[in-house]
């Protein structure tokens, strides 16, 4: 489900000292096909410069270039998903989801960047996209499901997790040990 106030929820916790960055998150699941063969994946819209200054996403791309927020229906993809369904930089693959009404949405993207990670699941599942392209597919306007944060200090991340819960406790709030175990880039 996504935060129905998101924007609100991004600009007060951006504005507090403990925060360095902040990236809002539009997600999809669904199935990603190339003229050969498809897969399952998780679709993560995007940001590109806040997401960048969260998880330095930029520097894991090995092939290509990393999206630029001028890209429509662009993707960045993992080399494991780009070796299964072989696919390289500059091929077009569709993306196919449910958008908040539950219906099928497809959408074409072509790939511009190839990232590598330690973590072989990520490259396997991962797709980044723009923002505002999945977001457009899904109906969800400017609202985010997930608000990645980076602290200035990382000994804060237990106290600031509790800030987090009292002050939005509708929210799932989990720190990134909790949400990924060895799921660093």
């Amino acid at each position: 489900m996504f935060h129905k106030k998101s924007e609100d929820i991004l600009a007060e916790i951006s504005r507090d000292e403990k925060v360095k960055n902040i990236s809002g998150r539009v997600l999809a699941f669904g199935m990603v096909a190339s003229p050969g063969t498809s897969s399952g994946g998780k679709f993560i819209g995007i940001d590109p410069a806040s997401e960048d200054s969260v998880t330095q996403l930029s520097q894991n791309v090995t092939e290509g270039e990393y999206l630029s927020p001028q890209d429509k229906n662009k993707v960045i993809i993992g080399k494991k998903l780009a070796e299964k369904l072989k696919v390289k930089v500059r091929s077009k693959i569709v993306l196919t989801f449910q958008d908040i009404d539950g219906n099928i949405v497809a959408g074409a993207f072509r790939i511009v960047g190839i990232f590598q990670s330690y973590n072989s699941t990520l490259e396997e599942m991962n797709l980044y996209v723009n923002q505002a392209d999945l977001a457009g597919l899904q109906n969800t306007e400017n609202n985010v499901h997930e608000i990645a944060i980076l602290l200035n200090d990382a000994d804060e991340v237990p106290e600031y997790k509790k800030v987090l819960f009292d002050r939005y406790p509708s929210l799932l709030t989990q720190s990134w040990k909790e949400l990924a175990l060895n799921l660093a880039l």
